[in-house]
């Protein structure tokens, strides 16, 4: 495996996600001021989180794509966020 690819212990986690966006009553989770503006433009992509799809949006920052965007757009982000 090349050094580029990510391991699977590279990714972001829930615990990760906890940091960067909060969920409503109906446990819906959505991203909050502590994501950095990049993300939110990201997910705009995704279906917005609905009762039958609560984790819509976190479920694709839990991703390999996202992770390899993120590091991309702002390295020293990811660092910061993975080495806590």
């Amino acid at each position: 495996m090349s050094e580029t690819k990510a391991n699977t212990s590279d990714l972001l986690t829930w615990a990760h996600l906890k940091r960067l966006g909060r969920s409503d009553n109906g446990n819906r989770w959505y991203p909050d001021a502590r994501a950095p503006a990049w993300v939110h433009a990201y997910l705009k992509r995704f279906r917005p989180p609905s009762r039958q799809f609560p984790w819509s949006l976190a479920r694709a920052l839990l991703t390999r794509k996202f992770l390899d965007h993120a590091r991309t757009v702002d390295p020293d982000w990811v660092a910061t966020l993975t080495d806590q």
